[in-house]
């Protein structure tokens, strides 16, 4: 009786990783948490386009924010999306030092959605204790 002998494998395992999420994945994940909160979440484009005369015209400046987020109750704030772990480029956190400073729009870079719900908890807090600190004694929950 023969022994049968090893079939040398066409493939080779590569040892687990742990699946990192997407920045997509980050960004829907954001946007359908604010969503149901009530947040009315709009789109920052940034591009250049060729019209019909040839002239290149850019909408948005380089750096903006990826969304502005509004509410009826709440202050305005601006999101930039990443992947896990990724950080804003230098350009971007110039523009988001404008956004904070100049106009006084916080802004979240954002990596995951517990990011994000930290951020937004913590706003929150801020905007009640500025609310109670202009009309004290009063009843300030939106």
């Amino acid at each position: 009786m023969k022994h049968a002998t090893a079939i040398p494998s066409l493939f080779t395992l590569a040892p687990e990783r742990a699946l990192q999420p997407s920045e997509n994945c980050v960004e829907a994940a954001v946007l359908t948490y604010l969503r149901l909160r009530g947040w009315l979440v709009k789109r920052q484009h940034v591009i250049r386009v060729k019209s019909a005369s040839g002239n290149w015209i850019t909408i948005g400046e380089r750096g903006d924010p990826d969304y502005l987020a509004l509410h009826s109750r709440w202050p305005a704030f601006a999101i930039e999306t990443k992947r896990p772990g990724a950080r804003a480029a230098a350009h971007q956190v110039a523009k988001h030092d404008e956004f904070r400073l100049v106009w006084r729009i916080p802004v979240v870079v954002a990596d995951s959605l517990e990011m994000l719900k930290a951020f937004l908890a913590e706003h929150e807090r801020v905007a009640l204790a500025q609310w109670a600190s202009v009309a004290p004694g009063c009843d300030v929950h939106p």
